[in-house]
């Protein structure tokens, strides 16, 4: 193991993450900068949505990989944000990545195994249920 436990990390989420091994992490609960502008030390907080959910979608790949079978990633995040006439909703947006991403992981274990979804009744059940992610609005 490249990480030491009941340790902080003040690094790139990214940079931690690769350093964790396959299905390790019980629980996650992270609330991701925001994209709308909050001033930080050192992370730009408004960049172009595409940008920022090219990033998302690599620490939820991340997530994925490091999160047990049965452990569980809860996400902290904005329902909409923007503008009367120019809405934003990010947490919609986010929980379609997850739901991506766990597709291709499903898609790449199928074709690794010589399995097809036939046999398999709902595949991505779990996720549509939000077993495995929560994605949640910040007042929950």
């Amino acid at each position: 193991m490249e990480i030491d436990l009941n340790k902080i990390y003040n690094e790139d989420c990214l940079v931690t993450l690769s350093k964790v091994p396959d299905n390790f992490i019980d629980l996650t609960v992270t609330s991701p900068p925001y994209n709308i502008g909050i001033k930080y030390d050192v992370y730009n907080d408004n960049v172009e949505w595409k940008e920022y959910y090219d990033w998302t979608k690599e620490w939820i790949k991340e997530l994925f990989r490091t999160t047990k079978e049965d452990g569980r990633v809860c996400i902290n995040h904005y329902l909409s944000c923007g503008q009367p006439n120019n809405r934003h909703a990010p947490l919609m947006k986010i929980n379609e990545i997850a739901k991506k991403v766990a597709r291709n992981i499903l898609d790449d274990w199928f074709e690794k195994n010589k399995h097809s979804y036939d046999a398999v009744e709902e595949p991505l059940e779990y996720v549509e249920e939000g077993n495995d992610f929560l994605v949640f609005h910040q007042n929950l």
